[in-house]
């Protein structure tokens, strides 16, 4: 199958079921074979089973569509359609997935997945990557970040969206073009963006996490775009933006036009975030320079009138119980009267005063505070109907900040406990 858009020509071979040519501006792109789709199956006693063309025993071509059918392990009533459409100027994938067993769920589906030259063998003038995870990276080497396939227990440094990964696309740049990958949906649902070394090249990732139930089939409701721009990140972005800007959500406010919001909030005020005890998040929790809290009134101002900014001043390590140690954080440290004290001083300047909470987390044992342990309290609370269960159906510890900072478990708001618990 030959489907082509503006400047872009994708050759599928269809019975391997893989991408085997991408011709940009007439070059080809293409550094290595991987399969047209994935699909993760999710077993109801948490095991999983990973399915790709090669394990299809048939397949079927229409103009618009390619079928595969009768997989491996026992799957011969699962089907698996790839969608291919172009409107010209771009090219758009959608997948469907039907015939699922009843005790398996589709977890996730990785679809129109394409293998692209190592970013330092690009003509040997180095290519790139845009990829918009924090603030956003322009990368030059893929091997600077690490990947971490996201799998619960999790931690909050995973590459996905909505989370750390703030764009639903990915664009690799050539010298002379980029492309395109982008995930057009307006309900903006749990995907990840990401990509990783594959053979010859780097494979470029959109996995669209399905949230279908058990046995039900899943239909991907928008399409994962290619197209082609020029060799500039911002023309990448641009084609996102556009999109976008075009496909906002019903219920956005401008920020200054939301009354649900402060008036500082859209005054942006500069952050200064300080510990009130310690020196790192690992050493001994004893006071220091900083505490009591209006120690840091002096240098706080110096930073006011050196930036000309309104003031946040954002304390961590200030919990009355134990050093990111959530849900339960209050009296402050010192007692409410330090406190109180400091926020007064920060007011009558005009500035603010913020505190950092930490998360969802539940609190088992804090590891700077040894005193502080809330395993009585998970007992006789019932605590464990509100958290996190892993894919074995039963609680799990979570892993973000641990060890050197706490053990606990995640809080699921989702459940009238965990609610209850926030």
């Amino acid at each position: 199958m030959i489907v082509k858009a503006k400047n872009i020509e994708v050759t599928i071979d269809t019975e391997k079921g893989y991408i085997s040519s991408l011709l940009l501006n007439g070059r080809e792109r293409c550094a290595d074979m991987c399969p047209l789709f994935v699909v993760r199956l999710r077993h109801i006693d948490g095991g999983t089973v990973e399915l790709d063309p090669a394990k299809s025993k048939k397949s079927y071509t229409s103009p618009d569509k390619i079928t595969y059918q009768s997989f491996e392990n026992g799957f011969n009533d699962l089907s698996v359609e790839v969608h291919v459409s172009t409107n010209g100027e771009s090219i758009g994938w959608q997948v469907r997935v039907s015939g699922v067993p009843k005790e398996y769920a589709v977890e996730w589906v990785e679809l129109a997945k394409i293998c692209l030259p190592r970013l330092i063998d690009n003509d040997k003038k180095g290519g790139k990557i845009i990829f918009p995870y924090d603030e956003g990276i322009l990368l030059t080497d893929e091997t600077l970040l690490p990947r971490y396939e996201p799998e619960f227990p999790m931690s909050g440094a995973y590459f996905i969206f909505p989370n750390k990964v703030f764009s639903q696309f990915i664009s690799y740049l050539f010298d002379d073009c980029g492309l395109y990958i982008g995930a057009h949906d307006t309900k903006r649902g749990f995907k990840g963006v990401d990509f990783y070394r594959h053979g010859g090249g780097i494979s470029m990732q959109i996995r669209l996490y399905t949230g279908v139930d058990f046995g039900e089939d899943y239909m991907s409701e928008f399409p994962v775009v290619w197209q082609i721009c020029d060799s500039k990140w911002q023309s990448a972005a641009e084609i996102y933006r556009c999109w976008l800007e075009k496909n906002l959500p019903d219920n956005l406010v401008p920020i200054g036009e939301n009354k649900k919001l402060p008036k500082w909030y859209e005054e942006t005020p500069l952050i200064v975030t300080y510990p009130v005890r310690g020196i790192h998040d690992m050493d001994k929790m004893e006071p220091n320079a900083l505490f009591p809290y209006t120690n840091a009134l002096p240098i706080l101002n110096k930073i006011k009138s050196a930036t000309g900014c309104r003031i946040m001043s954002l304390l961590m390590h200030w919990e009355g119980t134990a050093p990111w140690a959530p849900p339960y954080v209050w009296p402050p440290f010192g007692g409410e009267d330090m406190f109180n004290e400091f926020r007064d001083e920060l007011h009558k300047n005009g500035d603010l005063l913020g505190v950092y909470c930490s998360g969802f987390g539940y609190t088992k044992q804090s590891t700077l505070i040894e005193s502080y342990n809330c395993e009585e309290k998970i007992k006789n609370e019932n605590v464990l109907e509100g958290v996190c269960y892993s894919p074995k159906n039963k609680p799990e510890l979570g892993i973000t900040c641990t060890p050197y900072q706490r053990y606990g478990y995640d809080i699921c708001p989702a459940s009238k406990r965990g609610r209850e618990i926030i």
